[in-house]
């Protein structure tokens, strides 16, 4: 499971980033047009693209485990 994501350097993130902790086994993203919910999913579904070298993600236990990302 995901315990945190800092996106930060990136679209709509600036320098100080957006840190995304407290998260659940399933999570539900939403927001205006804009603000990041895709650039969100986009790193979760591929973390080492060069786009994201200032983005980071915690694992609990240091479990990477696969991720699936829906966009509708």
């Amino acid at each position: 499971m995901i315990k945190k994501i800092l996106l930060k350097k990136t679209a709509t993130y600036d320098d100080i980033g957006t840190e995304i902790s407290d998260l659940k086994k399933i999570n539900f993203i939403y927001g205006a047009n804009g603000s990041g919910k895709t650039v969100f999913s986009n790193f979760i579904a591929n973390t080492q693209d060069l786009k994201f070298a200032d983005c980071s993600i915690e694992w609990d236990q240091n479990q990477d485990i696969k991720t699936l990302v829906y966009c509708n």
